[in-house]
């Protein structure tokens, strides 16, 4: 009877670990066909950007996404959410305001499952930010206390989310990490990554990463990184926003130069050159900054530059060619690449000029492109002047955007 029991237990026991191997296998299978993160949306200010330093420190509509608004999401088509988490609330703040904003992440993360979306969480280090959680700052040395500093929030995230089944959310260690393709005064980020990587699947074995270049995470920083060593659990994500005088016209950071650019149009060739000057000009005339008439003339030449690349449709589609090149070369199936970023800002009412709907064709442009090379995608973003949401007190959304993301409209 003993050894008839003992017979009952071994056999429990292969039962069961049989069991776990076919589940981890099939998780690892599904991961690496990445069946769930095709379509999905950037959500950057309810865990990042924060909107005061005084607590609560997130608040207003743009972090105050309900219910309501997520199963919207999810019923025109998003099937993920890429979401920012900002390191430095989770790190400098007092023990229970960081009660409270784990509190905030487990719930948003069930929140978003539970419409049948998934969550790719990106550690939002901002180069905007409080200089300790800089990237530059926490990438500085391999050794760095900062470096452990977020590594450990990191891990914290995973065992925070650790009841979150392992097929329904992915960790990104960092957005857009460093400006240089590859760093050379000090430990380049593919290097760093690598280190993170290990001490993250060595916390857990079924976690999805999701590894990304340098250069912004862009393209161009694609060839430094090397797929040697990681399994096959991880995705790879870039960021696209090319051509970037036509995406970024208008927008209020970065190059003063950019601030003034208004009336592109896409493809370029579409672009009349004397009405982009005249809405520059106004532009101009609205917001007066720093860098004055020699900012302007760079305006200027930038219009007669981005015409004279003419940059359309074939450029785009080239770049993901180049993309899939590269995954081919590294054994990386298509399912496994995100292009986790990809938007054009809305121009300013300022500079008076009407919508040609150039916006809508480049985000038809890339997102076909990307999808032709069975590449997923996330749009940035939900909120902002790049953004689906164009009245937050309504959370009213720009119904054209949706049927050139080949989503479903109201």
């Amino acid at each position: 009877m003993r050894g008839s029991r003992s017979r009952r237990l071994i056999v429990g026991c292969l039962v069961a670990l049989g069991a776990a191997l076919a589940m981890h296998m099939t998780v690892a299978g599904a991961q690496t066909e990445n069946v769930w993160f095709r379509r999905g949306i950037n959500v950057g200010d309810y865990l990042a950007y924060p909107q005061s330093s005084e607590w609560p420190i997130f608040r207003g509509p743009r972090a105050t996404t309900t219910d309501a608004e997520l199963n919207r999401l999810a019923a025109a088509g998003f099937d993920f959410v890429r979401l920012a988490v900002e390191p430095s609330p989770f790190l400098d703040r007092s023990p229970g305001e960081v009660q409270f904003m784990e509190q905030r992440l487990v719930s948003f993360v069930q929140r978003i499952t539970a419409t049948g979306m998934r969550v790719m969480v990106s550690g939002w280090a901002r180069h905007e930010t409080t200089p300790r959680w800089r990237p530059t700052q926490i990438l500085a040395s391999r050794e760095s206390a900062e470096l452990r500093g977020y590594i450990e929030f990191l891990k914290r995230i995973v065992v925070l989310l650790r009841d979150v089944p392992s097929g329904q959310w992915a960790l990104e260690p960092m957005n857009e990490p460093q400006v240089d393709c590859h760093r050379r005064d000090g430990p380049d980020w593919t290097i760093v990554q690598r280190d993170i990587y290990k001490e993250l699947r060595a916390l857990s074995p079924l976690l999805t990463v999701v590894l990304t270049p340098g250069c912004w995470s862009k393209i161009e920083g694609i060839d430094q990184l090397d797929m040697a060593g990681y399994d096959a659990r991880t995705l790879v994500d870039v960021h696209y926003y090319d051509p970037y005088t036509f995406t970024h016209q208008g927008a209020t950071w970065g190059d003063e130069w950019i601030k003034y650019l208004a009336g592109l149009s896409y493809p370029p060739s579409r672009t009349d050159k004397q009405a982009a000057t005249d809405a520059s000009a106004r532009l101009f005339e609205a917001r007066r900054g720093t860098g004055g008439a020699s900012a302007f003339a760079q305006t200027l030449r930038n219009i007669d530059v981005y015409v004279k690349e003419d940059a359309g449709p074939a450029r785009v589609a080239a770049d993901f060619a180049k993309f899939k090149t590269w995954a081919e070369k590294h054994g990386v199936a298509s399912g496994r690449i995100i292009i986790g970023e990809f938007g054009a800002y809305r121009v300013p009412s300022a500079a008076k000029v009407p919508d040609d709907g150039s916006r809508n064709r480049w985000l038809e442009t890339v997102r076909t492109a990307v999808e032709s090379q069975g590449f997923g995608w996330a749009l940035y973003a939900y909120h902002s002047d790049f953004g689906l949401v164009t009245d937050e007190a309504k959370a009213a959304w720009d119904e054209g955007m949706l049927p050139v993301l080949g989503l479903k409209s109201e």
